[in-house]
């Protein structure tokens, strides 16, 4: 039984915290607002695990899994599973086998000195360990059925020893002591890989991963894209950590849809403008200018800037994205921004999130007439706000729990409205 899972899909950007759904899909646009679209804050462009995307499982003994096959282990398993729990691991994950007995599929744990034990898990397809571990990876190489590799604090230098590991999908490696990349040129199934602490120059050596969907890049220093200009299959690229202070290559990814940006210092929107596919872009923690350079991403269908200083104002005028036909989803979040102009020019925006933000006026909004959902979490927004909502016809769902919001100003909306889902759960009042 797959708990985690490594689907790998065209993603969608969540309304909260530049978040990332699995699923780019036009009839997805109008459906209501779930527990989902609340709390997704994913790290990755594309929908893998959720293991990756931030919902990991506790590291304790007392984790089950969804079945538990233990009985049904062989005793060399059994041994295997006990030296885990000696170093705190948790089996996340048995399988059934075809004449009724099981094997252990996933596996997570902190360090230890030698896990070579874990070659006992010859079925084992899902491994994360987060401590410290030798350096020595010889003993990876006898697990030949696995799909999920992390090893997050590797300090390892040589990944020979992960090249004859043809079933690997999804690999998150500490890359601080690694320089040579050319071993995963030979894994056939690798579709996701993330770097952390990566040296930059690295990336020229990834030109040769073909089966690469996903790349999520970590690290520090001035970092040039070109030579993901040769991975065909490439559609979402992550970048943290890095300077970017030309076009550095991004105008060859004609390949790539979805750019996450994050922690990069100043951002000149020229550079990410000239990739000239893009469908999702998400910018956090970043400096920028006005976003009048997006304009010219006429396929661009989902923009995020959160937690971003825009330079020399307190004001954002969003009515330069008008040109893009194509944009339906809208996040401004965590802004210390005073002011909103704009967003009735953007006849096909559907889903807008100011969550966490300072602004005190959204100009416009009155006007959104396409707009369907609204977020105004952590907001200072108040019942006399809820006036601008009232002549939005198409609005079914607006978020107002941590703002100034009272029960008695949503209420107005829902009456009004009739249909319109408001979340008022996390507050405390009861005015």
């Amino acid at each position: 039984m797959a708990v985690w899972g490594c689907g790998l899909a065209a993603s969608s950007m969540g309304l909260s915290g530049c978040g990332v759904r699995s699923n780019l899909d036009n009839q997805q646009r109008s459906l209501p607002v779930t527990s989902a679209d609340r709390d997704l804050d994913s790290p990755n462009p594309l929908a893998l695990s959720s293991f990756l995307a931030g919902a990991r499982p506790a590291l304790s003994e007392s984790a089950e899994p969804i079945w538990n096959g233990y009985d049904l282990i062989s005793s060399s398993e059994k041994q295997a599973v006990e030296k885990l729990r000696s170093y705190g691991g948790v089996v996340l994950e048995y399988e059934q086998t075809a004449n009724d007995a099981a094997i252990v599929s996933g596996v997570t744990m902190q360090g230890c000195p030698d896990p070579s034990f874990l070659s006992a898990f010859n079925g084992l397809k899902r491994l994360r360990i987060q401590g410290c571990i030798s350096p020595d990876l010889s003993w990876v190489s006898n697990l030949s059925e696995l799909r999920e590799l992390h090893l997050e604090s590797l300090g390892a230098a040589d990944l020979f020893p992960l090249s004859s590991l043809s079933n690997l999908e999804c690999l998150t490696l500490d890359a601080s002591a690694i320089s040579d990349l050319s071993p995963l040129t030979l894994l056939p199934s690798l579709s996701f890989i993330e770097l952390r602490e990566a040296d930059p120059a690295l990336i020229e050596q990834m030109g040769g991963m073909r089966s690469l969907v996903s790349v999520n890049f970590e690290g520090h220093g001035l970092i040039a894209v070109g030579a993901l200009s040769q991975l065909d299959s490439l559609k979402s690229l992550t970048l943290d950590g890095y300077s970017i202070t030309d076009r550095a290559g991004f105008d060859s990814l004609s390949q790539l849809k979805s750019l996450r940006i994050r922690r990069a210092g100043i951002v000149d929107l020229t550079t990410v403008a000239c990739v000239p596919n893009l469908a999702q872009l998400s910018l956090s923690q970043v400096s920028v200018g006005d976003l009048a350079p997006l304009s010219g991403l006429h396929l661009l269908e989902e923009l995020c800037v959160s937690d971003c200083d825009i330079l020399n104002t307190d004001l954002l005028d969003v009515s330069c994205l008008a040109a893009l036909p194509s944009l339906f989803r809208l996040e401004i979040s965590d802004s210390r921004l005073d002011e909103l102009r704009g967003v009735q020019d953007l006849a096909g925006l559907q889903h807008l999130n100011l969550s966490g933000s300072k602004l005190r006026t959204v100009a416009g909004l009155a006007y959104a007439s396409s707009l369907q959902r609204l977020d105004l979490r952590g907001t200072g927004f108040g019942d006399a706000d809820m006036q601008e909502l009232l002549n939005l016809h198409n609005l079914r769902a607006v978020m107002v729990a941590g703002s100034n919001v009272t029960r008695s100003g949503a209420q107005m909306v829902v009456t009004r409205q009739g249909w319109c889902w408001i979340d008022i759960l996390q507050r405390d009042d009861t005015r």
